[in-house]
């Protein structure tokens, strides 16, 4: 599978977030998930350097592509892989 953009994990979009890197940083990982649609996103249930799962609902547009585009496809021990809906 290609990547969608150029970030392999997420830590960088949990903190600071309200300094305008960081706002760039998710503007970006937005912009390319959505661009070029990747068939699978894997969320991981621990973040760095805390959080669990939930630390997507403090990212609204992350949370907001997943809710329309993807659904929970596969839950394994500590992640949870978002598959790409039919037709999205």
């Amino acid at each position: 599978m290609r990547e969608p953009s150029r970030f392999l994990y997420d830590f960088h979009f949990f903190h600071d977030v309200t300094t305008p890197v960081v706002r760039g940083l998710r503007a970006e990982l937005v912009n390319a998930l959505n661009a070029r649609p990747p068939r699978f996103i894997v969320v991981f249930e621990r973040g760095w350097p805390d959080g669990g799962a939930e630390r997507v609902d403090a990212f609204p547009e992350l949370r907001q592509l997943l809710d329309r585009a993807y659904r929970p496809d596969v839950t394994g021990d500590g992640y949870v892989i978002h598959a790409k809906r039919d037709g999205s």
